[in-house]
């Protein structure tokens, strides 16, 4: 499926499919995603964005410096990041949605905004259901990291 690259606005074969398709970040490769979590989106002002969440979330248990991380999913998305200086978080807030916490992987402060990224290689219990609800209910700007994508932009291997 061809898509537009939020990054260069080029047109990139899209070739995962599926539900999460329209969670998954629009990027070519992994040069158009790091510029644009070092850009940041001029929509949404960081410091706003971040006293909202704030207000919704509650600071995580698991918000512990040098954590270990719980796939190598994630394993690999925070070498990426650490490897191209990108400030985050790994699991520092928890949000309710239907009367259960919902803990998304990583928090993102890019140059303007803050965005969460789940990471996932397989669905287990209701995690799809609180990651959509997550969405519905706060509206962050917040995507999935799958397989497809973390090969896409480089980030599958470590190092």
């Amino acid at each position: 499926m061809l898509t537009l690259c939020a990054g260069c606005g080029k047109e990139y074969d899209k070739k995962y499919t599926g539900w999460e398709t329209d969670y998954v970040p629009n990027f070519c490769g992994q040069v158009c995603f790091i510029k644009y979590l070092k850009g940041g989106n001029i929509l949404l002002r960081r410091e706003q964005e971040f006293k909202r969440i704030k207000k919704v979330g509650f600071e995580s248990y698991n918000g512990i410096r040098n954590r270990q991380l719980r796939s190598g999913y994630e394993l690999r998305f925070n070498s990426l990041l650490l490897n191209n200086t990108i400030t985050f978080k790994y699991e520092p807030y928890y949000f309710y949605i239907n009367n259960k916490h919902y803990l998304p992987d990583f928090l993102v402060f890019t140059g303007s905004s803050v965005i969460f990224f789940e990471v996932k290689g397989i669905w287990e219990g209701g995690a799809k259901s609180k990651f959509k609800g997550f969405i519905k209910k706060y509206n962050f700007e917040t995507y999935l990291i799958n397989h497809w994508f973390l090969t896409l932009i480089g980030g599958y291997r470590l190092g």
